[in-house]
């Protein structure tokens, strides 16, 4: 199961508790939020959706390094 993302501005937030476990505990990749969310700054997005760990999201489509 691929963990999926939020774009938001400037960075992409992941919002399913399971998978910001995954990335967070595991990895350390991004920084915790409030609500148990997590903050992704681009460079971390960009090599997790290059690497295929991850989906970005933007207005209910997918969006990929094209965009």
């Amino acid at each position: 199961m691929q963990i999926s993302g939020e774009l938001k501005e400037d960075r992409v937030i992941i919002q399913k508790p399971k998978d910001v476990g995954r990335l967070y505990n595991k990895s350390h990749f991004g920084k915790p939020l409030s609500g148990n969310k997590l903050e992704l700054d681009l460079i971390e997005s960009i090599f997790l959706l290059d690497e295929g760990k991850i989906k970005i999201m933007k207005e209910k489509k997918e969006d990929g390094l094209e965009d």
